[in-house]
């Protein structure tokens, strides 16, 4: 079932896991949602994030899975996610929410998406699509694109 305002399915080709950890995280949503971003359908994305954004945790982990993919790309995140005063694309709600849960403080990043309000959300959730976007359309060591595969 899509949640989006067509009738097709962006998840297919995407699975995300589970919470590790045991939160309440919409994992159909957050896939729909990042599979209709990868696939550049924005009827879709729209509808879904409007959805994703009054769910904190949901809208946490799409923001952790963003971290998460440039860490284990990069070996960190760079300044232009974290720092708000450093140059880059990220907004400063994403750049909150990545300052918060640097260290393994993934908690707290959850914590404080939840006093976010959902334009706020809106914002760190757009930027997290993207880099998770970018990051999938990127190649592995193998010359794969990690669309397609589970997180």
């Amino acid at each position: 079932m899509s949640t989006g305002s067509n009738d097709h399915n962006h998840g297919a080709g995407f699975q995300a896991l589970a919470d590790p950890l045991g939160r309440p995280v919409d994992g159909l949503l957050m896939s729909e949602f990042i599979g209709s971003a990868f696939d550049g359908c924005t009827a879709c994305q729209d509808a879904q994030l409007t959805l994703l954004i009054e769910d904190p945790a949901t809208s946490a982990r799409v923001v952790e899975l963003a971290c998460v993919a440039v860490q284990g790309k990069f070996g960190g995140l760079p300044d232009g996610m974290t720092d708000p005063a450093a140059a880059g694309p990220a907004a400063p709600e994403f750049r909150q929410l990545a300052r918060a849960g640097l260290d393994a403080r993934n908690d707290a990043m959850f914590q404080e998406c939840a006093r976010m309000t959902t334009t706020q959300r809106r914002a760190a959730v757009n930027t997290a699509a993207d880099v998770l976007v970018g990051m999938m359309s990127m190649p592995d060591i193998t010359g794969q694109a990690l669309h397609g595969t589970e997180w």
